[in-house]
Protein backbone atom coordinates (compact mmCIF):
# COMPACT_ATOMS: atom_id res chain seq x y z
CA UNK A 1 0.00 0.00 0.00
CA UNK A 2 1.15 3.32 -0.81
CA UNK A 3 0.37 6.42 1.47
CA UNK A 4 1.23 9.62 0.72
CA UNK A 5 2.12 12.44 3.49
CA UNK A 6 -0.05 15.46 2.34
CA UNK A 7 1.51 17.86 4.98
CA UNK A 8 4.98 16.46 4.06
CA UNK A 9 6.16 19.97 3.04
CA UNK A 10 5.06 21.84 6.24
CA UNK A 11 8.25 22.86 7.36
CA UNK A 12 9.52 25.27 10.47
CA UNK A 13 11.17 28.31 8.55
CA UNK A 14 11.88 32.03 8.92
CA UNK A 15 10.93 34.36 6.63
CA UNK A 16 12.60 37.86 6.16
CA UNK A 17 12.11 41.33 4.61
CA UNK A 18 14.24 42.49 1.83
CA UNK A 19 16.05 44.60 4.45
CA UNK A 20 16.85 41.02 6.38
CA UNK A 21 14.23 41.84 9.22
CA UNK A 22 12.37 38.87 10.54
CA UNK A 23 9.23 38.64 9.73
CA UNK A 24 8.09 35.15 10.56
CA UNK A 25 9.15 32.12 12.41
CA UNK A 26 7.04 29.28 12.37
CA UNK A 27 5.72 26.57 10.37
CA UNK A 28 5.35 27.00 7.05
CA UNK A 29 3.65 25.43 3.98
CA UNK A 30 4.47 25.94 0.74
CA UNK A 31 6.35 28.72 2.00
CA UNK A 32 3.53 30.47 3.56
CA UNK A 33 2.61 30.91 7.46
CA UNK A 34 0.41 27.61 8.12
CA UNK A 35 0.48 26.76 11.88
CA UNK A 36 1.83 27.45 14.78
CA UNK A 37 4.16 30.41 14.23
CA UNK A 38 5.33 34.03 15.36
CA UNK A 39 4.88 37.29 12.93
CA UNK A 40 6.96 40.12 14.14
CA UNK A 41 6.84 44.25 13.99
CA UNK A 42 9.75 45.40 11.96
CA UNK A 43 11.70 46.51 14.91
CA UNK A 44 12.06 42.83 16.09
CA UNK A 45 8.82 43.22 18.68
CA UNK A 46 6.21 40.20 18.71
CA UNK A 47 2.98 41.79 16.68
CA UNK A 48 1.22 38.17 16.72
CA UNK A 49 1.85 34.45 17.84
CA UNK A 50 -0.57 31.66 17.59
CA UNK A 51 -1.95 29.55 15.07
CA UNK A 52 -1.99 30.76 11.37
CA UNK A 53 -3.75 29.49 8.09
CA UNK A 54 -4.26 30.33 4.40
CA UNK A 55 -6.28 33.76 5.36
CA UNK A 56 -3.88 34.59 8.04
CA UNK A 57 -4.36 34.86 11.68
CA UNK A 58 -6.32 32.64 13.24
CA UNK A 59 -6.11 32.93 17.57
CA UNK A 60 -3.27 33.42 20.27
CA UNK A 61 -1.89 36.84 21.30
CA UNK A 62 -1.67 40.27 19.63
CA UNK A 63 0.64 42.44 21.28
CA UNK A 64 1.15 46.34 20.82
CA UNK A 65 4.52 47.85 19.18
CA UNK A 66 5.41 48.64 22.64
CA UNK A 67 5.75 44.53 23.45
CA UNK A 68 2.01 44.65 26.08
CA UNK A 69 -0.32 42.15 24.93
CA UNK A 70 -3.36 43.90 22.93
CA UNK A 71 -5.45 40.91 22.50
CA UNK A 72 -5.95 37.00 23.57
CA UNK A 73 -8.23 34.63 21.75
CA UNK A 74 -9.40 33.32 18.92
CA UNK A 75 -10.01 35.49 15.39
CA UNK A 76 -13.01 34.03 13.04
CA UNK A 77 -12.46 33.39 9.02
CA UNK A 78 -13.50 36.46 7.09
CA UNK A 79 -15.59 34.86 4.22
CA UNK A 80 -15.21 38.32 2.20
CA UNK A 81 -12.49 40.38 1.91
CA UNK A 82 -10.12 42.00 4.37
CA UNK A 83 -8.85 39.98 7.24
CA UNK A 84 -9.95 37.64 9.42
CA UNK A 85 -11.08 39.49 12.90
CA UNK A 86 -11.15 38.63 16.42
CA UNK A 87 -14.35 36.49 17.54
CA UNK A 88 -13.92 35.65 21.61
CA UNK A 89 -11.62 36.63 23.75
CA UNK A 90 -9.64 39.66 26.18
CA UNK A 91 -8.61 42.86 24.90
CA UNK A 92 -6.17 45.34 26.64
CA UNK A 93 -5.65 48.81 26.45
CA UNK A 94 -1.76 49.86 26.28
CA UNK A 95 -0.61 49.81 29.61
CA UNK A 96 -1.60 45.58 29.80
CA UNK A 97 -5.05 46.70 31.43
CA UNK A 98 -8.00 44.47 30.54
CA UNK A 99 -10.38 46.31 28.85
CA UNK A 100 -13.00 43.81 27.73
CA UNK A 101 -13.53 39.81 27.78
CA UNK A 102 -16.61 37.83 25.77
CA UNK A 103 -17.45 37.76 22.51
CA UNK A 104 -16.46 40.40 20.20
CA UNK A 105 -19.48 42.39 17.67
CA UNK A 106 -18.43 42.62 14.31
CA UNK A 107 -20.49 44.95 11.43
CA UNK A 108 -19.10 44.81 8.00
CA UNK A 109 -17.93 48.03 6.12
CA UNK A 110 -17.82 48.71 2.70
CA UNK A 111 -16.82 45.80 0.45
CA UNK A 112 -17.45 43.38 3.24
CA UNK A 113 -14.10 44.36 5.08
CA UNK A 114 -14.84 43.34 9.71
CA UNK A 115 -15.29 46.27 12.25
CA UNK A 116 -14.75 45.63 15.49
CA UNK A 117 -18.12 47.16 17.29
CA UNK A 118 -17.63 45.86 20.82
CA UNK A 119 -15.36 46.77 22.47
CA UNK A 120 -15.16 50.04 20.31
CA UNK A 121 -11.86 50.29 22.35
CA UNK A 122 -10.18 47.58 20.20
CA UNK A 123 -10.12 50.03 17.13
CA UNK A 124 -9.88 48.74 13.30
CA UNK A 125 -8.69 44.81 12.97
CA UNK A 126 -5.28 46.04 11.01
CA UNK A 127 -4.65 49.20 13.14
CA UNK A 128 -1.68 52.55 11.57
CA UNK A 129 1.66 50.99 11.95
CA UNK A 130 0.76 47.23 12.35
CA UNK A 131 2.71 44.75 9.96
CA UNK A 132 0.42 44.10 7.01
CA UNK A 133 2.52 41.77 5.30
CA UNK A 134 1.06 40.24 2.12
CA UNK A 135 2.15 36.74 2.39
CA UNK A 136 0.28 36.21 5.43
CA UNK A 137 -2.99 35.79 3.30
CA UNK A 138 -2.63 33.05 0.88
CA UNK A 139 -3.34 34.48 -2.78
CA UNK A 140 -3.30 31.06 -4.26
CA UNK A 141 -4.84 28.68 -1.74
CA UNK A 142 -3.13 24.97 -1.69
CA UNK A 143 -4.49 22.00 -4.35
CA UNK A 144 -5.31 19.10 -3.22
CA UNK A 145 -4.15 16.12 -4.62
CA UNK A 146 -6.43 14.30 -7.22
Amino acid sequence: MNVTNERKEEIWQELFDEEGNLLYRGQTFKGKPCGQGTVYYPNGTIYQEGIFGVKGFLGGKEHYPNGNLRFSGTYKINSGYGPNYPYTGSFYDMDGNMCYEGEFIIRYGGVGYPIVEIPEEYGPVIRKGSPTYPWLIWEDLPKKNP
